[in-house]
């Protein structure tokens, strides 16, 4: 995927991350999209510059001022503590050692020009939604972030040409319900699973139709050394 921006490299205060052993643990969802231009892809940036703080903020309360539960579920999946959900990302800031991730990537985001997509158990009709982002970890030799995307990059191949449609595999979150199965028992979540470390990235197919629960290795990789 393409970086029209500098990823900030920032080392980790320890204080945010979980332990480095943790696995993050998302699952593949299909979402349409459709290809749109660099300088196109560049005013979308732009835009998300300008909203980015509340979006932070939406992922931490509602509009009306109660906690969102799916949000902060996210935050948590991400490793965040509560001290940096309700102290940092509750008002607009990134923890330090994590960028900010587009789930949904803007490369693609043509298709919300046609009205809302299907996104995972959603509908969103812009890409500028608290849904369509997670904090992920990305301090030195810390890249669940890189990893991410790599991982993506590797299942779904190369973007097509400006204005080319298709569907695209991206890392989703689990829900709080799924959440919470996969931590009293992680075969509960019956899903394709993209299981990320710092080392390595595996996809995990629990599906009723996937045969066994054995564990499908698509891809590992050393952490880069910074």
């Amino acid at each position: 995927m393409e970086y029209i921006h500098t990823k900030r490299r920032r080392p980790s205060s320890g204080k945010e991350n979980p332990n480095r052993q943790q696995e993050f643990v998302f699952k593949w969802v299909p979402v349409k999209g459709e290809r749109i231009s660099p300088e196109a892809n560049r005013v979308v940036y732009e835009e998300y510059k300008q909203v980015r703080g509340q979006l932070l903020k939406d992922t931490v309360y509602n509009p009306d001022g109660t906690e969102n539960k799916e949000g902060i579920s996210r935050l948590r999946q991400a490793g965040l503590n509560d001290k940096a959900i309700f102290e940092q990302v509750a008002n607009g800031k990134t923890p330090n050692g994590y960028n900010y991730h587009h789930l949904f990537p803007r490369a693609l985001t043509g298709a919300l020009k046609h009205g809302p997509i299907q996104f995972g158990d959603d509908k969103v009709s812009t890409i500028h939604d608290w849904r369509c982002m997670l904090p992920l970890p990305n301090g030195t030799h810390y890249d669940i972030h890189g990893n991410v995307h790599k991982a993506m990059e590797e299942r779904n191949g190369s973007l097509p040409s400006t204005g080319k449609k298709m569907t695209y595999d991206i890392a989703m979150p689990l829900s709080a319900k799924e959440y919470e199965l996969y931590k009293q028992n992680p075969k509960a979540v019956k899903a394709e699973l993209l299981i990320v470390t710092p080392n390595s990235y595996q996809t995990v197919d629990q599906r009723a139709n996937g045969g066994s629960m054995m564990a499908m290795t698509v891809a590992k990789m050393k952490a880069a050394t910074r």
